[in-house]
């Protein structure tokens, strides 16, 4: 199996379940923005566990030629950098987290965008 197809399997699996399980429990999704992200341990956490996944991914899939290849390197990418900035930076997250979970609607449309993507990677990666 092609790397690429299935990164967008595996990316869009992901989006399509993370996604679609926030937007149904949007009561709840202030408080997991919250926790995750409101103390410098969990964001440092994050960080290595984001670092763990996107360091074999950028080293397997840094490949830029047909748009799908674009799509999932720029994810397998902002894996890694994600992890970058939640090591180097944890305060920074903290407070854009503060701020971020005060808007609820921006926060919904992310979801919304993160649902799309998922299910366009969905169906390429699987051939439907």
């Amino acid at each position: 199996m092609d790397v690429t197809i299935f990164l967008a399997q595996a990316f869009g699996l992901f989006f399509l379940i993370g996604g679609i399980g926030l937007i149904l429990k949007q009561s709840s999704l202030k408080n997991f923005i919250s926790r995750f992200s409101s103390d410098r341990s969990t964001v440092m956490i994050g960080g290595f566990v984001s670092l763990i996944l996107g360091i074999p991914l950028v080293l397997i899939h840094n490949v830029w030629g047909t748009s799908l290849e674009i799509i999932v390197s720029i994810l397998v990418w902002a894996t890694f950098l994600k992890g970058v900035v939640r090591v180097w930076m944890p305060d920074m997250i903290v407070l854009m987290s503060e701020s971020f979970s005060e808007n609820i609607g921006m926060l919904k449309i992310m979801l919304w965008i993160m649902v799309a993507l998922g299910g366009y990677l969905t169906y390429v990666g699987f051939g439907m």
